[in-house]
């Protein structure tokens, strides 16, 4: 049988996010429990009532489920580090309130998606302000933006290493 509260709490999702397309409930789902070191498969399976089969078909594009919910976990780290002064325990701390089993595994995976530490990331703000390459000097130019945002080079493809 079927528990009550996990019913309504898959109801509340699908019905949220439109009955048309479940894989958006169980992605909206992932985004508000990343939280959880033990969202995976058998958690989502369990609270959505499908087959493994059709969550690995839902996430076939993104790389599987596990690959999908470390890039989610990833991309807050960096949006939170990235915001963030730098301060004594703040990446052990970031890493775990977003299911990373530990320090040492998140900085390995950071590294590897943003191809810097995560203590390089602390503080970066949204953009970083580049010289306008057709700068005259005068104030009009300075006023206009042009910043490289990490986050967007990282996010498109631009910042990766293979």
């Amino acid at each position: 049988m079927k528990d009550p509260v996990q019913t309504t709490e898959i109801s509340r999702y699908v019905a949220r996010h439109g009955q048309e397309s479940r894989a958006r409930a169980v992605r909206a789902y992932i985004d508000d429990h990343l939280h959880h070191p033990d969202l995976g498969v058998v958690q989502l399976c369990r609270k959505f009532a499908i087959s493994r089969r059709t969550l690995y078909r839902m996430f076939a594009d993104d790389g599987g489920v596990a690959r999908y919910v470390t890039e989610r976990r990833l991309a807050r780290a960096y949006d939170a580090l990235s915001a963030a002064s730098p301060s004594r325990g703040l990446i052990k701390a970031v890493a775990l309130t977003l299911g990373f089993a530990d320090q040492r595994q998140f900085g390995r995976v950071f590294r590897q998606r943003y191809a810097m530490a995560p203590s390089d990331a602390l503080g970066l703000g949204s953009a970083v302000r580049d010289p306008a390459p057709e700068s005259n000097g005068s104030p009009a130019d300075d006023a206009q933006p042009h910043s490289t945002d990490r986050t967007s080079k990282v996010r498109s493809g631009r910042g990766r290493t293979a």
